[in-house]
């Protein structure tokens, strides 16, 4: 019969183990969700413009915007490599000015992005998928930080004067008699009065129009620099 001090060891012996089994068990299974979880971005758009046309027919897409303009810039490549301008300014959407229907826009993405991955690839260069199922991933690889946008006014000082107190070059009003645009001094509001979060009708989201409008400006003014 063994005594009673060796059975009390062994069973902490066993006790020990199980411990150890199962705190490594739970340590494996963090290290293996922290290695999948996605990684934030604040440069992430997901490209999902196929919505607006009914349900999507495959998952959406990851865009990370820094990693190809990093790759772009390596090459002495420009914005203009994506994106399309008229009357000298450059648009936000990918290859086109508007999206004139579901078949036509799909196939801007794919010819547009697929070959130009499937190029770098033939070249022997590091680059993006060029299959289906790795551009819509449904298991998804980085998730977006972005904040939402919004105008320091700290900063309004500085473009009063870089506008030379031209205030109508921000800040205008829309005649529903003239369709045309106007300045309406003593009444300078927020751009958000008018610029919603999606676009409605003729008027543009807040996204889309402070894309069109500050980034045009700040490329204009490097240029001058």
């Amino acid at each position: 019969m063994k005594k009673p001090g060796y059975l009390l060891c062994r069973a902490g012996i066993i006790s020990l183990c199980v411990v150890v089994f199962y705190s490594t068990d739970i340590m494996a299974k963090a290290q293996d969700g922290a290695e999948t979880a996605p990684e934030a971005r604040a440069d992430l758009i997901i490209i999902d413009n196929m919505k607006s046309y009914g349900p999507l027919e495959k998952a959406s897409v990851e865009f990370p915007h820094d990693a190809h303009t990093d790759a772009l810039s390596k090459k002495n490549k420009s914005c203009n490599t994506c994106h399309l301008t008229e009357k000298d300014q450059f648009y936000p959407k990918f290859k086109r000015l508007t999206n004139t229907g579901r078949e036509e826009v799909m196939n801007i993405y794919h010819d547009g992005c697929i070959a130009c991955h499937g190029e770098m690839r033939l070249k022997g260069e590091e680059t993006g998928p060029v299959e289906c199922d790795n551009c819509h991933r449904e298991q998804k690889k980085f998730t977006s930080s972005r904040l939402a946008m919004g105008f320091d006014k700290s900063l309004h000082a500085r473009h009063v004067q870089a506008h030379e107190k031209k205030c109508e070059t921000c800040h205008h009003e829309y005649d529903e008699k003239t369709k045309k645009l106007f300045y309406a001094k003593g009444k300078e509001g927020t751009c958000r009065y008018c610029h919603k979060e999606q676009t409605q009708k003729d008027v543009k989201s807040m996204r889309d129009s402070s894309h069109i409008a500050c980034i045009n400006c700040h490329i204009k003014s490097q240029e001058k620099e």
